[in-house]
């Protein structure tokens, strides 16, 4: 495991305490890194997470996908591209209000790789 990556996602954890945890993935869906709170199938959510980053939005005439915000019953995935690979934020009911400023720091994450 890459101790600089790890550190890197320990700030963002940090930096949003209701984050319930992070993957960092390659494109094609294999996991490099996962630290969540509780136990989480990482390979399964980031394979889901990359059909819905690939899907064609191409319709919409606004480029390619960069992110996406997912809500579901009991919490949110957001996840952020980047050139190379992609990171996943988990959030539970208690962190819906700061999937924003998540997604800004997945952002700068990814941005600084």
């Amino acid at each position: 495991m890459d101790k600089k990556l790890a550190k890197k996602l320990e700030s963002v954890m940090n930096a949003v305490p209701v984050c319930e945890g992070l993957i960092y993935c390659e494109l094609d869906g294999e996991v490099i890194i996962g630290q969540t709170i509780t136990e989480m199938d990482h390979s399964a959510i980031a394979k889901k997470m990359v059909d819905i980053l690939e899907s064609d939005l191409s319709a919409a005439n606004k480029g390619d996908i960069k992110d996406a915000s997912i809500e579901l019953e009991e919490g949110a995935l957001v996840g952020v591209l980047g050139d190379d690979n992609f990171v996943i934020g988990i959030l539970g009911d208690d962190g819906l209000s700061s999937k924003g400023l998540l997604r800004k720091q997945l952002q700068n994450l990814m941005n600084s790789e």
